[in-house]
C-alpha cells in the first residue's frame, strides 16, 4: 500500500493530478466511461521493471477497477483490426513440461484451466483445445488446421537480463522429450502466422520482464512487436490458487464482451477477493488495440454483451509525463555506515517565513551493486523571506522495508534564497526495486511558509551485479573486523543472510567465528563460544532471509573462496532454509568453489552448505547473485 501511494505522488505532478481529479469526478459520475490509464515506458531505462500495477489513488488501487485499468502501451506501427466471430470463443492451450527441467504437473494444470471455464463451455461461450505436445512444430500444424482467438501458454520460461532475450522452454520435437529454448520472436512468428488470435497469455515466470534496450526480445514485448494486440503475462511467479482465479473470471469476462483491460481489472479484483493477497498485481497487460475490444462477438443466444467508452483525452497526455518521469529518475537502495544523530536539545521552530525544500537529490551511482559504497547529495534551499532555524532530514533507503534504519543529518541556519549541500556514503542491502526517500522536519517541528514540499521520492532499481562480501571489508554497521570475535547472528541480516556453524555430536554449541589471519586479513571459521581453535573445521550454513518483496528472496547462484587447506571442500546449495531439498553439490575447487543456476531452474537457492576435511575452516569472501 505505501509503495502504491509513494509512486502516484512521484508520478503524478500538479497539473497531472488535476487532470486526474477531474477526469476522475467524470467517470465517477457518467455512466459507462472510465479512465485508462496507458504507460508508455518507451526510454524508460530501467524503471520499466517497476511494477506500475500497484499505483494507489486517493481511494484504491487503479488497477483493480475496471474503470481506471493499468495498461503497457508500448510503440507499435501494426495492430491487428478487431476481428468479427461468433461464439464460441476458440482457445489453444500449450502445456510445456520438458524431462529435463523441474517437472510440472501437466494433468493438474490441464485440470484447473479446464476446471475454472468449465461453465463458460458449458454455455457454449468458450471451446478449449490442448496441443498434444508442446513443440513448435506441433503448434504451426495445428494453427494450419483451424481458427483460433486465444493462445494460452503455462510452462517455463527464462529472461537474460545481458542480452534482453525473452525464452520459451517448449519440447525438443528430435530429442528425449528434452527442453528446447525457443526465443519469443519464433513463437511471435508462428502466431502472427495465423491472422485470427487477438490475445495471448502467458503463464510462466519472467514472461513479462523487459529489456530496454531490446525491447522486441522481451517474450510479451516481442508479440506485440508481430502485431498481437494484447498479450497478459506475468511479472512475478505466480500460485495455482490465484492463476485460477485470474482465469477464470478472466475468460468470463472476456466472453461477456468486455474490453480486455476491463477484464484484466475484473480478475484482479476476483484474486484480490478470493486469494486475499497482493498476487492480482502479478499479470501485466501490454495493449496496443485503441479501444480495448479484441473481437466483435455475433450470437444468437441471450447471453450480455457489456460495451464501456473511455475518456482517453487526458490520459494521452499522462502517458507522455509517465514517460518523462521515467527518463529523468534515478534512484538508489542504500545504507548507512554512519549513525550520525542529531542532539537531542531543544530547537527554535517558529520561523514562518522560511520555507525549506529539497532542490536536489541525487545519487553518484546509475545502478548500485549491493554491498557497495556510493554517494547520496542532498541540497536543501530556503525559498522563504527569513533566515531558517537549525532542522533535519531523514533518509531512508527503501520507504517499503521498515526494517532498515534511517539516516537524520543536520541542517544548519539557511538564508533566504541560499542552500546547504550534504553528500554523505551508502550501501544498500539487497536487490530489488525500491523506493528511497529524503523527508525534512520529520519530526514536523517547524513551522514553514508551505510545508507540502518537504518530501522527495525515488525509484530504486539494483545493479545485477553480485552482492560481494569480503570479510576484511566493513561490515553492513560500517564497521570492519579488529580482533576474533563470534559471529552474531544479526551481523549480516541487513545485507539478507546470516552464517552459522553446523554443529555435530563432539560439538553440540559450535558457533561461527571471525578470525584475524597473520596477514591481517579476517576469516570466518567456526569453534566453541569460549573457545575459537575447538571444532575448527565444521561445515559453516549460509541461510537467505526472507525479503520484503518475496520475489527477490534468495539467490541464483553463491560463490565462496576460502584459504586451502589439506583437505576437500564442498558446497551443497538447497532450495529451502531447512535444507531438506538439495539443488545441486560442487567438491573441490583452489580456493575457491562455485554453484550458479541455470536459466530454467525453477527455484532459488535459499540456503548453502561449505564443508571440508582440512584441519581449519576458512573463508575470505562470499558472492550472493541477483534472484
Amino acid at each position: 500500500r505505501e509503495f502504491g501511494d509513494i509512486l502516484f505522488k512521484a508520478i503524478f505532478s500538479e497539473a497531472i493530478l488535476e487532470a486526474y481529479n477531474r477526469s476522475f469526478q467524470r467517470a465517477m459520475t457518467e455512466a459507462e466511461i472510465g479512465l485508462r490509464l496507458q504507460l508508455n515506458l518507451d526510454g524508460a531505462g530501467d524503471l520499466v521493471n517497476l511494477p506500475f500495477e500497484f499505483l494507489r489513488g486517493p481511494q484504491d488501487y487503479l488497477a483493480l477497477s475496471r474503470q481506471t485499468p493499468i495498461i503497457r502501451f508500448p510503440k507499435q506501427v501494426v495492430v491487428r483490426r478487431r476481428v468479427s466471430l461468433s461464439y464460441p470463443l476458440r482457445l489453444l492451450v500449450m502445456i510445456a513440461s520438458p524431462s529435463d527441467l523441474p517437472p510440472l504437473n501437466v494433468q493438474q494444470e490441464r485440470t484447473l484451466l479446464e476446471k475454472a471455464t468449465a461453465d463458460l463451455r458449458a454455455k457454449g461461450l468458450l471451446e478449449i483445445d490442448f496441443l498434444e505436445d508442446a513443440s513448435l512444430r506441433t503448434l504451426q500444424r495445428t494453427l494450419r488446421l483451424k481458427d483460433y482467438h486465444i493462445f494460452h501458454y503455462i510452462g517455463h520460461s527464462a529472461y537474460d537480463a545481458e542480452t534482453g532475450v525473452g525464452t520459451l522452454a517448449l519440447v525438443d520435437p528430435l530429442g528425449e522429450n528434452s527442453h528446447f529454448p525457443v526465443r519469443a520472436e519464433a513463437l511471435a512468428r508462428e502466431l502472427s502466422e495465423e491472422n485470427t488470435i487477438r490475445l495471448v497469455v502467458l503463464n510462466s515466470c519472467h514472461g513479462a520482464r523487459q529489456n530496454h534496450l531490446n525491447a522486441a526480445e522481451g517474450i510479451a514485448s516481442s508479440l506485440i512487436t508481430r502485431g498481437i494486440p494484447a498479450v497478459v503475462a506475468n511479472q512475478f511467479e505466480i500460485s495455482n490458487d490465484a492463476a485460477s482465479v485470474f482465469s477464470e473470471e478472466f475468460y468470463r469476462t472476456v466472453a461477456e464482451g468486455l474490453p480486455i483491460d476491463a477484464a484484466v481489472s475484473e480478475a484482479r479484483r476476483a484474486v484480490s477477493s478470493t486469494v486475499g493477497n497482493i498476487e492480482w498485481a502479478t499479470p501485466v497487460l501490454y495493449l496496443r488495440a485503441e479501444d480495448g475490444y479484441l473481437f466483435t462477438l455475433q450470437s444468437d443466444s441471450a447471453q450480455p454483451q457489456k460495451t464501456r467508452s473511455f475518456n482517453l483525452r487526458d490520459w494521452a497526455l499522462l502517458a507522455v509525463v509517465i514517460a518523462l518521469i521515467a527518463i529523468g529518475v534515478g534512484g538508489f537502495l542504500l545504507l548507512s555506515q554512519d549513525n550520525n544523530k542529531p542532539d537531542d536539545g531543544e530547537r527554535p521552530t517558529h520561523v514562518p517565513n522560511s520555507d525549506l525544500q529539497i532542490q536536489i537529490f541525487e545519487i553518484g551511482t546509475s545502478r548500485p551493486i549491493p554491498g557497495q559504497f556510493t554517494s547520496v547529495r542532498v541540497v536543501v534551499e530556503n525559498e522563504g523571506t527569513e533566515t531558517s532555524v537549525p532542522a533535519t532530514f531523514e533518509f531512508l533507503g527503501n520507504d517499503r522495508d521498515p526494517r532498515l534504519p534511517s539516516l537524520n543529518r543536520e541542517i544548519p541556519p539557511i538564508g533566504p534564497g541560499a542552500t546547504f549541500e550534504d553528500e554523505f556514503s551508502y550501501r544498500f542491502n539487497w536487490f530489488g526495486t525500491f523506493i528511497a526517500r529524503v523527508l525534512l522536519d520529520p519530526d514536523n517541528t517547524l513551522i514553514e511558509t508551505n510545508e507540502r514540499n518537504n518530501i522527495q521520492t525515488q525509484p530504486i532499481i539494483t545493479g545485477d551485479q553480485p552482492l560481494i562480501v569480503n570479510f576484511s571489508d566493513a561490515l553492513p554497521d560500517g564497521k570492519r573486523v579488529t580482533e576474533s570475535r563470534v559471529v552474531a547472528e544479526d551481523t549480516f541480516a541487513l545485507w539478507g543472510f546470516v552464517l552459522t556453524a553446523l554443529p555435530d555430536g563432539n560439538c553440540a554449541g559450535a558457533v561461527a567465528w571471525f578470525k584475524m589471519g597473520n596477514d591481517g586479513t579476517v576469516r570466518v571459521g567456526t569453534g566453541l563460544p569460549d573457545n575459537p581453535v575447538a571444532c575448527a573445521n565444521l561445515p559453516l550454513v549460509i541461510t537467505l532471509l526472507p525479503q520484503i518483496d518475496l520475489t527477490q528472496e534468495g539467490t541464483r547462484g553463491l560463490d565462496v573462496q576460502f584459504v586451502a587447506g589439506q583437505g576437500d571442500y564442498q558446497l551443497a546449495v538447497f532450495e529451502n532454509r531447512d535444507r531438506s531439498t538439495e539443488i545441486d553439490r560442487v567438491a573441490n575447487g583452489d580456493g575457491e568453489v562455485s554453484l550458479q543456476l541455470g536459466p530454467f531452474d525453477r527455484d532459488n537457492i535459499l540456503a548453502g552448505v561449505i564443508e571440508t576435511t582440512a584441519p581449519l575452516m576458512e573463508i575470505t569472501q562470499i558472492s550472493l547473485s541477483a534472484p
